[in-house]
């Protein structure tokens, strides 16, 4: 989408949320290249939308892609919502920085699409 797209979007009550700058899988690259992919992202949405970016999703998002060092640092960018793919169930008392999404291609058997926006696939253990 173009920013005037986007911008659209956001004006239309749509929340626009950040996925970094260059989609680098966040737990193979250093420090200083993981938090300037957060903030860079974020600020850049801010800055084109003129409104607060609280939502990250995590590129892959899979459960490699995503350790307890990359959600601190999510964390410390300022995200207070952040999407993976971890092919689990959200609970209750979930950290908000590791809400589960489900993997929706546009070619998925309606049963199977069913099976996992109810989460009944991630009961059964193959979530993803």
């Amino acid at each position: 989408l173009s920013w005037d797209e986007v911008r659209e979007l956001g004006g239309k009550g749509f929340a626009v949320g950040s996925h970094t700058v260059d989609h680098p899988i966040l737990t193979r690259v250093g420090a200083e290249k993981l938090d300037r992919e957060l903030r860079e992202s974020k600020a850049r949405i801010e800055r084109e939308l003129g409104f607060s970016c609280p939502c990250f999703t995590y590129p892959n998002g899979g459960p490699s892609d995503v350790t307890p060092e990359v959600v601190s640092r999510v964390r410390a960018a300022g995200y207070e919502l952040a999407f993976a793919l971890t092919g689990g169930i959200n609970r209750q008392a979930l950290d908000p920085l590791m809400i589960d999404r489900c993997n929706i291609s546009g070619r998925l058997a309606p049963c199977v699409f069913r099976g996992r926006v109810s989460g009944l696939l991630a009961l059964m253990g193959t979530g993803r």
